[in-house]
């Protein structure tokens, strides 16, 4: 675990590079092998790719394969829950999920067995060109590591072979700037995705937003004018589910079919413990029109 990791002057950096690649690391003239599995490092800061001083250290940053970037607690009730935790010195739960050398091990070789089609290397030289066209930075070493990750991804999802659906999720994978996420995943999108699952997604995150909204609202107390504001936003969705719908051919209906049931059963959950009686959100959509 390499803490604060951004701190540390130019040759400890620099030294870090054969040892996150090669496992060894020199010391005084003498070459250490590093019997190490994985790399973890955190910190507050990380290099301006577009800042030409710190270039420099981008070829460190690249080794780590996987980033992602924590922000302050957005829901009140974990900001309280984890509070009283640290009043209550609470800090250390037990480990949920424990893993043997022996399983690692079986886990990536049955990893290295899935495959990766060769439209998905058309898709992700796509997107790497799209990305430096935008002026966002990837080397080739990234392009020519995507397949480890890829295939992980298919391997959780108990598949054997890697789809488009696996390089949407490389989004931090490729970031090197956190400012740089929404250009990228736009990219990704254009690239492994059709306009039907893209506007899927547009819906599917504008209904999560509002019923994410309304249960914060409810938490602090307030339920009738709450879910009639979550009403009259998931309406709104459920209308343009609706249309996209009937624009829709195949197995793209019945993505929409899934999409809209979704809806509904967020509508049930919200109505739950409310003075309002639950109605179908064809029903609300009908009763909005009149």
């Amino acid at each position: 675990m390499l803490d604060e990791l951004f701190k540390a002057n130019g040759g400890v950096l620099h030294s870090l590079l054969t040892a996150l690649n090669e496992r060894l690391y020199a010391n005084e003239g003498r070459e250490l092998k590093l019997p190490t599995i994985s790399f973890f490092g955190a910190s507050n800061e990380t290099p301006n790719p577009y800042d030409p001083e710190e270039r420099k250290y981008l070829p460190l940053l690249d080794r780590f394969d996987l980033k992602v970037k924590t922000e302050y607690i957005q829901d009140r009730e974990q900001r309280l829950a984890l509070l009283e935790k640290k009043e209550k010195d609470e800090y250390d739960a037990p480990l949920k999920t424990q893993l043997t050398m022996d399983e690692l091990g079986k886990m990536q070789k049955e990893v290295k067995t899935v495959t990766v089609p060769k439209e998905l290397d058309m898709a992700m030289d796509g997107v790497m060109c799209a990305m430096r066209a935008a002026g966002y930075p990837i080397s080739d070493r990234k392009f020519l590591g995507y397949h480890r990750i890829v295939k992980a991804y298919a391997w959780l999802d108990g598949r054997q072979t890697a789809d488009k659906t696996d390089l949407l999720k490389l989004i931090n994978y490729l970031w090197m700037e956190p400012s740089d996420i929404p250009g990228i995943k736009e990219i990704l999108e254009a690239h492994c995705l059709d306009r039907t699952d893209i506007e899927i997604g547009k819906l599917r995150e504008q209904y999560l937003a509002s019923y994410h909204a309304y249960q914060n609202d409810r938490a602090n107390g307030c339920t009738v004018e709450g879910i009639i504001k979550l009403r009259r936003e998931l309406v709104e969705a459920y209308k343009a589910a609706v249309q996209l719908k009937g624009e829709a051919h195949g197995a793209d209906q019945s993505k929409i079919a899934d999409l809209l049931d979704e809806m509904e059963e967020k509508n049930r959950i919200a109505h739950e413990g409310t003075t309002l009686t639950h109605l179908p959100l064809s029903e609300l959509a009908l009763l909005n029109d009149l």
